[in-house]
């Protein structure tokens, strides 16, 4: 096998590792977002705030911002009209949108997400799989 062989073998073993990290750290932020909440308003809405910061600097969470964003605006919305403060939603929220769909959204961008990430794995293993098979 060559070295230029091996070095790219090295490279994409690397790059399949990192998918796998950034996914696993993605679903690690997701499972916090989606754990902020309590029974306490207050504490919710503080949770869900610093939780959605968090995802916000995954790198591969861009896809998700959005509807990670309505979650909280809602989110504040409802746990400020509990304290008796009438909040208008964000501009982000457009007429039909409900806290469902929203979380819907939301689990529809991760999902996308997890397979673009999958198929850029796979492609990284076929690769891999072709040149080991050529050095054969």
């Amino acid at each position: 096998m060559t070295k230029q062989t091996q070095k790219l073998l090295s490279s994409n073993e690397k790059e399949i590792q990192q998918i796998d990290s950034n996914l696993e750290h993605l679903r690690e932020d997701l499972v916090r977002f989606y754990s902020a909440f309590s029974t306490s308003p207050k504490e919710t809405m503080a949770n869900v705030l610093v939780a959605y910061e968090i995802l916000m600097a995954n790198p591969i969470a861009t896809a998700l911002r959005k509807a990670a964003y309505k979650v909280r605006e809602f989110t504040t919305a409802e746990a400020m009209n509990r304290f008796g403060t009438s909040v208008k939603t964000d501009f982000s929220i457009k007429p039909g949108d409900t806290y469902q769909s929203s979380i819907d959204e939301l689990s529809e961008a991760y999902r996308q997400i997890v397979e673009e990430q999958n198929q850029k794995r796979a492609n990284l293993l076929n690769d891999k799989s072709k040149k080991n098979h050529l050095k054969s």
